[in-house]
């Protein structure tokens, strides 16, 4: 007999999976539905929050995406979502409407650090079981939501660091579920002031930051009735009055912060019954008085700071038997006493700023016994004594400040090798001994402070190994020997200060190298030898070689740049010429020493010298060949009537002859030629001298080449005519102009209207350019051209440069080999002239 098993038709295998459906989770079928809404609305939040934080959502496609495996969702055991977590996704939106209505369960959602648009989200408000909710540095904005009572099971509310206008919202008082309220950094809530109805409802708040939130008026003494605080902030709201002393009624407080108000007199005394205080803030305010020994004496304070007040007094020396303090910082007061000798010895200390007091004595020697000490600020007290020796091997150290104060001895060596300082300052103080070749193991060292004291020794080499340096000022000490070269191997150096020592030696060649160099100061020294003329490419803002025994011709940029004031008190130094005769009285250079001085411009001696030989062979064969065709005609001509005009004569060189003697030859048949300005006659006296005479223009208008007004009326002529007359062909050349045009107005000239272009800027210097040459790629140089020719046309003669000084502006402003497309950089003056205009 064969037996079989009993299988249920198929329509009860369907029955049966029914049952099994509705009778698992936790509503069957609506359950089923609840998932598949909470599906849709985070897949809609993350169309509204597009970019690279919301693809760690990535399956939507299947008919059943596990969501509750996404990144920063949470679920409970039946698959409802119960928080959302998206702080530091940088996510720019808005959310969604119907937050609550899809995800019912949602008891937290935090989205710090995001750019959430659209203003509050107003759909949480529905969330009846949200517990915590967070949108601090989210750059919300708009009003805070009137009524926030259906939150009722709100535990922590944090709206910190946005941009919330309008009411305060009051309304947290009726959300009496609140353990934790933070809205600071909202300086936009319209001014308020804190009343007792609004917080004393909220009996179990334990954190209330209301720190910058536009809160005035002064602190209420009712907060002493808030007896779950642990955190009270009220800083930045400009609360005045004193600090109540039934804040000491608060026996849970840890964090007391008031500073940045302007809070008055006294710090309580009774705060030291706060027995779980940790961190005390009481800065930037206006308190005086001491400060007490019954806070300092908290056996978990941690933090102590109350700097920029009005306090008086001591530093309690009970602080240094603490076993918890880290940070203390009580600097700009008034105190005076010593500071504690045993500050740091127990406990973990990381921060000492004391500076801008009266304190005296001798620094804490055991501040880094335990090697956490990070900051040393003692600046600007009356400290004595040494530098303790322990801290030289305080290694941690990233700011060692004890500038201005009475310090003396040797400067312990591991202090200028201290590997992670960024900057030690030992300035204004008696301290003696050499800097340490230690120095080149402070590689993140970018300041080295050691001006004003007594240092001796040389500057070692092995600073070279400190690359960071960024500023160094060992100025006025006693430090002697020569300047290294490998200081030149300090790239990012902006400042060396090193004046008012005993240096010796010539001046590194090397420093031409520090490229960001602005400030270079070697002045009262004993330094020899010449100044580099590479040293001219940096033009830093700041330049001194002044007093030292420095010789030989002092580099032409210098002169040009006006600098000669620089390089004062050395005797041995002399120039190559003059600008002006307001210049410091150096004397010119003799010949060798200038062909010295001008070696690096020998080319350009030798174009201007071939020029002018070609020139002058030039003009001798044409006045041959001239005066070959007059001595043909010369019998020729017959006189002609004088003219009736009347005229000025002017002589250059004092002759034996009458001018009615000159006027009477101005006649057509002595004209040998026809210039710019006038004409040229030759003229053959009673005496049998043959005399030239030029006829100037002079027309009805008044308009005068300058050059005329080709000199004309002056005693003496000098080389800077030819000078002047070149820098009018030079803008004819660059502008494409006439010397005169009407363009330029009834009374300007070429001269003046290119001035007017130059001052006006660079966009006008431009216009200023001959447009048939708009195409050329070389428009800068042709401005610099124009520059050059301004300054050759100057109305001082004694400021017009000379043709060689006029060859090498023009050299420099050409095209140099592998140029890029980056632009010259001129500086702008208002002095006559351009004089000082930079031509790169």
């Amino acid at each position: 007999m064969v037996s079989t098993l009993w299988s249920p038709p198929p329509s009860l295998w369907f029955v049966l999976f029914v049952i099994i459906f509705f009778a698992s989770g936790d509503g069957g079928p609506a359950a089923a539905l609840e998932l598949d809404t909470q599906a849709a609305y985070l897949a809609k939040m993350k169309e509204q929050f597009p970019g690279p934080g919301m693809s760690r959502w990535w399956d939507f496609t299947s008919p059943a995406p596990d969501y509750c495996s996404f990144h920063g969702v949470t679920c409970d055991r039946s698959g409802n979502v119960t928080g959302i977590d998206v702080t530091s996704w940088r996510l720019v939106g808005r959310l969604p409407p119907g937050v609550c209505a899809a995800l019912p369960a949602l008891r937290e959602l935090r989205m710090a650090y995001n750019d959430v648009r659209g203003g509050f989200p107003l759909g949480v408000l529905n969330c009846t079981s949200l517990e915590v909710l967070n949108l601090s540095f989210s750059g919300v904005s708009g009003a805070v939501p009137p009524d926030l009572s259906p939150l009722r099971a709100l535990r922590v509310l944090d709206l910190s660091n946005n941009l919330f206008t309008g009411a305060f919202p009051t309304s947290i008082a009726n959300v009496t579920s609140l353990e934790v309220v933070n809205l600071n950094q909202n300086p936009g809530f319209d001014v308020w002031r804190p009343a007792e109805s609004l917080f004393v409802p909220l009996r179990r708040i334990r954190v209330l930051i209301l720190s910058t939130t536009s809160m005035r008026g002064g602190i209420p003494a009712w907060f002493g009735n808030m007896t779950s605080l642990t955190d009270l902030e009220l800083s930045g709201n400009y609360l005045t009055g004193t600090i109540p002393v039934s804040l000491a009624r608060l026996p849970r407080l840890q964090f007391l912060e008031l500073y940045y108000n302007e809070l008055e007199g006294g710090v309580p005394a009774e705060l030291g019954n706060l027995t779980q205080l940790t961190d005390i803030d009481l800065s930037e305010n206006r308190l005086t008085g001491g400060i007490p020994e019954s806070l300092c004496a908290l056996r978990n304070l941690r933090v102590l700071q109350i700097y920029t007040n009005r306090l008086t007094g001591p530093i309690p020396a009970v602080l240094g038997n603490s076993t918890q303090l880290r940070i203390l910082s009580v600097y700009r007061n008034q105190l005076t006493g010593e500071i504690p000798a045993d500050l740091g010895r127990y406990s973990d200390l990381n921060v000492i700023e004391v500076s801008e007091n009266q304190l005296m004595g001798p620094l804490p020697p055991y501040a880094c016994v335990n090697r956490k000490l990070q900051y040393i600020l003692v600046l600007s007290n009356l400290l004595t004594g040494p530098i303790p020796p322990a801290y030289a091997e305080c290694t941690p150290l990233l700011r060692f400040r004890v500038s201005n104060n009475h310090l003396e001895g040797d400067v312990p060596p591991g202090i200028f090798g201290l590997p992670h300082a960024s900057i030690v300052d030992l300035n204004y103080n008696h301290f003696t001994g050499p800097v340490a070749a230690t120095v080149a193991g402070a590689t993140n060292l970018t300041s080295l402070f050691g001006s004003n004291n007594q240092m001796s020794g040389v500057l070692p080499p092995e600073i070279a190994g400190a690359s960071e340096l960024v500023k160094i000022d060992l100025s006025n000490n006693l430090i002697a020997g020569p300047i290294p070269e490998s200081v030149g191997r300090l790239s990012k150096l902006n400042q060396l200060s090193l004046q008012g020592n005993r240096l010796n030696g010539s001046i590194p060649e090397t420093l031409a190298g520090l490229k960001t160099l602005n400030v270079l100061n070697l002045s009262d020294n004993a330094l020899s030898g010449e100044i580099p003329e590479s040293l001219c490419k940096l033009l830093p803002n700041s330049l001194d070689f002044s007093n030292n025994n420095l010789s030989g011709p002092v580099p032409l940029q210098l002169i040009k740049e006006g600098l000669l004031e620089s390089v004062a008190g050395n005797p041995g130094l002399c120039v190559a010429f003059r600008l002006n005769l307001t210049d410091p009285a150096l004397p010119l250079c003799p010949l060798p020493s200038l062909r010295r001085g001008l070696a690096g411009d020998l080319w350009v001696v030798g174009v201007c010298a071939l020029v002018c030989a070609l020139a002058m062979l030039a003009l001798a064969r044409r006045w041959v060949l001239r005066a070959r065709r007059l001595a043909e005609q010369d019998g020729a001509l017959a006189s002609s009537p004088g003219s009736s005009s009347s005229y000025d004569v002017t002589s250059f060189h004092k002759l034996t002859f009458d001018q009615y003697e000159i006027l009477e030859a101005l006649i057509d048949t002595n004209i040998v030629g026809h210039g710019g300005s006038g004409t040229v006659y030759k003229i053959e006296l009673s005496s049998g001298e043959l005399v030239a005479v030029k006829k100037l223009w002079v027309s009805t208008r008044r308009l005068r080449r300058p050059s005329s007004k080709q000199y004309a009326y002056s005693s003496k002529a000098t080389t800077k005519c030819d000078v002047y007359s070149f820098g009018v062909v030079l803008m004819e050349l660059a502008t494409g102009r006439k010397p005169i045009e009407p363009e330029f107005g009834d009374t300007r000239d070429i001269v003046h209207w290119v001035s007017g272009k130059v001052a006006a800027g660079a966009g006008a210097e431009a216009d200023a350019l001959d447009k048939r040459l708009a195409w050329s790629p070389y428009k800068e140089e042709m401005v610099q051209a124009l520059r050059v020719a301004l300054r050759c046309t100057c109305s001082m003669p004694a400021l017009r440069p000379t043709m060689a000084d006029v060859v090498q502006m023009l050299a420099e402003a050409g095209p140099p080999a592998g140029r890029t497309t980056k632009g010259h950089q001129g500086r702008q003056t208002s002095s006559s002239c351009y004089s000082s205009l930079e031509v790169n």
